[in-house]
């Protein structure tokens, strides 16, 4: 065989079996490269645990209220998907949604548990639209025919329910929290040890961690809040009767017995429908207070109460503050998750402009919006009234300006963290192989 040097001279040396068989075909190894099927993963397995994780920060964290009871499965299934989808674009409105709930049930527990033992899974219940008051009609003395009722609602007993009676209504447990707090707590330790071992971690898999963040904050918010209930707890009583006649239907479903026993409710289909379909601000809202009153809304034509809005959380109190400090925190630390990607690998420098983009201006933004928010109270009463009316409008053009941005930078991070998964390098598809042991899925 022949050698050819630096100098492109060429001479023979004599060729031995050994000395081909010393000759490698292959470079030679490199750290960078996973030749070992027990230290390495697919590019199926980093999104397989990426959407396990987001389906568990989403879907499976929201513990949603107590839908209308003639809903069909459809319009249930529904809530559920755009309380997801709102979720996955801005998880930082359910953390709100939750931390106004906790406040809210605290607030009913302490002021309800000397003389009724409540607890605070009490009051998320009785935010979420679980106590129904139950009326039966009486016979009208003139008429004979049953009369529709006089809402008088200070008269409505206290409900006796525990704890324990309520949670048996919820169809989450501690296996499935645990579950999820294990599948996340898992994700988050195995993308911090990749960090230390100085291997790539994915954008995907740093966009996930922004919601796992945020996760376990609602988690705690929302610990003692039941899951997924579907049956209301009636609250029976009989009413005064007005001189208002009922036919047709309605007469039939009031002397209807079935329709006076506990977790039952009358299936007027027609008046829940229109209920179920009108504007947020007319559905029924319900909270407990000293006399056990319900603060609601109803329906044009009908007051009878069906059930919550699905995104009530109660009356605001004095934690206002706290509130408004609680989501300007987690949307800023949302985006401060992302960027740390600053200096990431992305297959295009414009993909990393705007990632580095949109990582600032989901965390700046909220910034900017206290900051406006701030200088806004402090408009003295003594300018004249065109300056404070052109600064409030101008003020709030930039607040109704930042939503649409806010949104558009979520979706481009989320794009851009897919899209930088069809170039990785060689050493993302590394393990670390200590965190295989943690129970995942």
């Amino acid at each position: 065989m022949y050698l050819l040097p630096s100098n492109d001279s060429v001479f023979p040396i004599a060729a031995s079996p050994n000395a081909l068989a010393n000759v490698s075909l292959l470079p030679p190894p490199s750290s960078d490269t996973c030749d070992n099927i027990d230290n390495c993963r697919t590019l199926y397995n980093i999104v397989w645990s990426c959407i396990v994780t987001i389906f568990a920060c989403t879907w499976v964290a929201i513990h949603p209220n107590i839908p209308p009871q003639d809903a069909h499965w459809a319009h249930k299934l529904g809530r559920r998907v755009v309380t997801t989808v709102y979720a996955i674009i801005a998880p930082e409105c359910v953390v709100l949604w939750a931390a106004k709930q906790w406040f809210t049930s605290r607030r009913l527990a302490e002021k309800y548990k000397r003389k009724h033992g409540w607890t605070q899974t009490h009051g998320f219940f009785t935010i979420m639209g679980g106590f129904l008051p139950l009326l039966s009609t009486p016979v009208h003395r003139d008429t004979g025919v049953h009369a529709a009722p006089s809402l008088d609602i200070s008269t409505l007993p206290f409900p006796d329910i525990t704890s324990r009676e309520i949670q048996d209504r919820s169809k989450g447990d501690w296996f499935s929290k645990g579950a999820a707090i294990l599948q996340t707590s898992w994700f988050l330790v195995q993308c911090i040890a990749r960090r230390i071992q100085r291997l790539t971690l994915t954008e995907l898999e740093l966009a996930t961690c922004a919601f796992a963040v945020l996760n376990a904050v609602v988690y705690g918010l929302w610990w003692n809040k039941p899951k997924a209930v579907d049956c209301l707890y009636a609250i029976r009583r009989t009413i005064r009767s007005l001189s208002i006649d009922l036919t047709g239907s309605d007469a039939r479903a009031s002397r209807d017995p079935q329709a006076s026993s506990p977790g039952r409710l009358e299936k007027r289909r027609g008046t829940l429908r229109k209920l179920s379909w009108s504007n947020p601000k007319k559905i029924i809202v319900a909270t407990v207070d000293r006399t056990w009153r319900f603060a609601c809304c109803w329906d044009e034509h009908d007051d009878w109460y069906t059930h919550v809005n699905p995104y009530y959380s109660g009356h605001g109190g004095d934690e206002g503050r706290a509130l408004t400090l609680i989501a300007f925190a987690s949307s800023s630390a949302f985006g401060a998750v992302h960027c740390i990607g600053w200096a990431f690998e992305f297959p295009s420098h414009t993909q990393q402009i705007l990632w580095r983009s949109c990582s600032l201006a989901i965390t700046c933004l909220p910034l900017l919006t206290v900051s406006i928010l701030v200088v806004s109270k402090g408009i003295r009463p003594s300018r004249p009234r065109w300056l404070r009316h052109v600064l409030s409008g101008l003020i709030m053009c930039i607040i109704v300006a930042e939503l649409p941005i806010y949104v558009a930078a979520r979706i481009t991070l989320l794009t851009i963290a897919f899209l930088s998964l069809s170039s990785l390098p060689a050493d993302a598809y590394r393990t670390v192989s200590w965190t295989n042991y943690i129970p995942h899925i």
